[in-house]
């Protein structure tokens, strides 16, 4: 919910969600921007690598997670499409601008729910079913820092991580119903 609160207190043209245990370089938000003016899409998606971070300085992981990034323009429902179809686009929020109308309207159609597992699955599930445009690009936008944190490993330790956990079926409960109330 605090995605949802921050998207309706936002005054910009285009919100950028950086997880706080993460870091971008320092041109990202020029990058995504200078593509968003030359293209007015909807969405613009710069790459992500995931890896570490320590005394000040990042390293690329041997394994990346979470990078894949449709270069290219799409248009309309072949977002959708691409994104959890074809999965030729990764089903996050970090690494992309994304049109504060646009987040608006998929907040409106997200009834609330406490949801801290699978949040960035259900709010671009919503998003890219209006979005009209699409720009993916390939500069490096955005350094995802691979933790222990609950998205990093399959380990449930205690009954915390299995609650949290579990808030991801409220999500796929949600998508389920809407798509069963619009065949």
């Amino acid at each position: 919910e605090v995605r949802r609160t921050l998207t309706y207190e936002a005054k910009g043209e285009y919100i950028f969600f950086l997880d706080s245990d993460d870091i971008i370089p320092p041109n990202a938000l020029s990058v995504l921007y200078k593509e968003a003016v030359k293209t007015d899409a909807d969405i613009i998606h710069g790459t992500l690598i995931s890896g570490s971070y320590e005394d000040g300085k990042f390293t690329k992981g041997e394994k990346q997670r979470l990078n894949k990034t449709y270069i290219g323009q799409i248009s309309n429902h072949d977002i959708f499409t691409k994104t959890f179809i074809e999965k030729q686009d990764a089903m996050i929020l970090c690494s992309k601008l994304i049109k504060t109308k646009l987040l608006i309207d998929a907040f409106e159609l997200i009834p609330f729910t406490y949801c801290i597992t699978a949040e960035d699955y259900l709010i671009l599930f919503f998003a890219s079913l209006n979005a009209h445009s699409y720009s993916g690009i390939e500069g490096e936008v955005y350094y995802y820092i691979n933790t222990e944190g609950l998205t990093s490993t399959k380990k449930i330790t205690d009954l915390e991580s299995c609650v949290k956990l579990s808030t991801a079926s409220s999500v796929f409960t949600i998508i389920k119903t809407w798509i069963d109330e619009n065949p």
